[in-house]
């Protein structure tokens, strides 16, 4: 699966409806976060994986700025799940083979356990080599330096706090805070 950090550009909401007009979405949801709204077996598991899809025909379904709910059923009875996005870790899509996830609005241990075991191990060495630093000067650095690999023709001189070498819809570094 292909592991997709989202950008500021790239809501909840959106990423959800894409992927649900192609097919059966998998939300990634942290149960403990304030305002989820889940039948009460599922209060204190870690990361709950709940299925949506426009083709269930749910009369409830909704997709909106502030989360997605839908009554789903759970042991052939049916439950009203209202999930806001700030309890969502990750959506993924089996049709795209996908998985995006908000890396700036969780913790590592978080959202670990959605990752591929060996990419979770390649970014806990970073993060213990101390790649992903909380200073602002440090993870601009780390990009000039990731540019100037890139990129022979880069100006060695250039301001370390600009960023206009990104391409339009590119990806800045991962930092995890």
């Amino acid at each position: 699966m292909k592991l997709i950090p989202a950008t500021d550009a790239m809501t909840h909401r959106s990423v959800a409806e894409s992927l649900l007009e192609l097919g059966i979405i998998m939300v990634h949801i942290l149960p403990s976060m304030g305002g989820v709204r889940l039948p009460p077996q599922f209060a204190n598991a870690p990361i709950l994986r709940l299925n949506f899809s426009y083709r269930y025909g749910i009369q409830d379904f909704a997709v909106d700025d502030d989360g997605i709910r839908a009554s789903l059923s759970f042991g052939g009875r049916d439950c009203f799940c209202d999930i806001p996005w700030t309890a969502v870790l990750g959506i993924s899509s089996e049709v795209k083979d996908e998985l995006y996830i908000w890396p700036d609005n969780f913790t590592f241990e978080q959202i670990e356990p959605l990752l591929p075991k060996e990419l979770a191990a390649q970014i806990r060495a970073m993060e213990e080599a101390g790649a992903f630093e909380e200073d602002e000067s440090n993870a601009g650095e780390s990009a000039d330096a990731h540019d100037a690999q890139a990129n022979d023709t880069e100006d060695e001189d250039e301001d370390d706090e600009d960023d206009d070498d990104i391409p339009p819809g590119g990806y800045t570094p991962l930092r995890l805070v």
